[in-house]
């Protein structure tokens, strides 16, 4: 079996060679995937955008890779695996790279903006 560590770090090293952005494990995304609900689950699978749904949650690596990927009703089980320990436990905070979906933490980053200025548009990038 593969180290999940040593994955980690080498795709914190990727990101870093091919993006020059460090301590990066993974961009990360979701989508709603529209389903056909059991009157027995209510309004389990009910979401804001209005009609009945799953989550696909998916991270790639820094050459598009998919390396992770989720199905359910929410996205809490990334929270149990390696990566989220890893990025809780090193003295230098990992990150994941996320879109507005997601909530803006230490170890969840994500774009300016629409309106940025040059300089956040170059970040961005």
């Amino acid at each position: 079996s593969v180290n999940p560590d040593f994955e980690l770090k080498k795709n914190a090293n990727d990101f870093e060679k091919k993006w020059n952005f460090s301590f990066c494990l993974g961009a990360i995304d979701g989508k709603h995937i529209a389903i056909k609900s059991k009157a027995e689950y209510g309004s389990f699978y009910y979401n804001y955008n209005g009609f009945h749904s799953v989550i696909l949650l998916a991270v790639v690596d820094a050459n598009y890779n998919v390396v992770y990927v989720n199905v359910g009703s929410c996205v809490s089980p990334l929270r149990k695996t390696s990566w989220f320990f890893t990025c809780n436990r090193e003295e230098v905070p990992f990150v994941f790279v996320a879109d507005d979906a997601f909530r803006l933490t230490s170890r969840m980053l994500k774009l300016y903006g629409e309106r940025s200025a040059n300089a956040n548009k170059i970040f961005n990038y």
